[in-house]
């Protein structure tokens, strides 16, 4: 198993050195897709428009079970006409530990940044705040409603850790795999720390981990990767450590000579291309010679 640590030098070292940004939200599905199983329950915090809703209904099938929670009415109107089959149980709801009605942001402009509190938008530019109110209700007073529970899903912008919390019975009782958005923009705006959501998890019985296998087995290793380069994150039961690391994919990362094949090729490709741009914005006729070369006999 590799280390938190190791991973995440890996992503960063594909995002600093190659400009490749791996599809988080895909490599999400692709770990879930090995735990949710075909009769199941899953509860979907933060469904949204349903990018994920919709793999946990295909997962669990007409046998099991999703329960989708959106409070965003115009995300909550999509999701419902999606057609995902009886299924699936659809919320207006925000989960919250307490219950009853409160205010919600609306980030016109981007609504999938919309959530309880305001907070640092990615492009603020782009976003017009509009506070409406929503019904909130904690999770653990859904318990009978929704019975034994073996994935959870939660993306709140910021809210996660009460979340959690609100359903801290039904997690202490069905010990389902839970996965967790979580960064600074989000939880700042509940006045959280870095380790809140790593000392809710110990608190629960829960061990983190990363999209790639990695477990935080302190709150040092948390540290060290939190906030460094992607916000998707793992809470493992601590008893089912040995299955976390026997069922998690392993994501095949290029070796070090791979890398430093691809570091030579991406410098030979910059070199090539600049030389390309020198022939075409040239003004000298023989610089410019071999494109006109190159032009005819590539044409038709």
């Amino acid at each position: 198993m590799r280390s938190a640590r190791a991973n995440l030098e890996v992503v960063q070292s594909l995002l600093e050195t190659f400009q490749f940004t791996p599809r988080y939200e895909d490599l999400l599905e692709a770990t879930y897709r090995c735990f949710i199983r075909s009769g199941q329950t899953v509860v979907d915090i933060g469904a949204h428009a349903g990018r994920h809703t919709v793999q946990f209904a295909e997962l669990v099938g007409a046998e099991g079970a999703v329960h989708a929670f959106e409070p965003l009415p115009e995300a909550m109107g999509y999701l419902q006409s999606r057609g995902l089959g009886p299924h699936v149980r659809t919320y207006p709801i925000a989960i919250s530990p307490k219950r009853g009605r409160t205010s919600f942001v609306y980030a016109k402009g981007a609504p999938e940044e919309s959530g309880l509190r305001p907070k640092a938008y990615n492009r603020p530019d782009l976003v017009q705040p509009e506070t409406i109110t929503v019904e909130t209700l904690p999770l653990d007073d859904m318990v009978d409603t929704i019975g034994p529970v073996h994935f959870i899903k939660v993306d709140a912008e910021g809210a996660e850790v009460d979340c959690l919390s609100s359903g801290a019975a039904m997690i202490r009782k069905h010990r389902p795999w839970i996965t967790v958005e979580y960064g600074e923009p989000g939880y700042a705006a509940f006045s959280l720390q870095r380790r809140s959501l790593f000392d809710k998890a110990a608190e629960l019985g829960y061990v983190m981990g990363d999209l790639f296998g990695g477990l935080m087995e302190d709150v040092a290793d948390w540290e060290a990767v939190c906030d460094r380069a992607y916000w998707d994150w793992y809470l493992v039961p601590q008893e089912k450590r040995e299955e976390w690391i026997a069922t998690m994919p392993i994501f095949g990362w290029p070796k070090a000579s791979e890398r430093n094949e691809l570091s030579k090729l991406q410098k030979e490709n910059a070199q090539l291309r600049a030389e390309i741009d020198a022939m075409r914005f040239s003004t000298s006729w023989r610089i410019s010679a071999p494109l006109r070369t190159l032009g005819r006999r590539l044409r038709p």
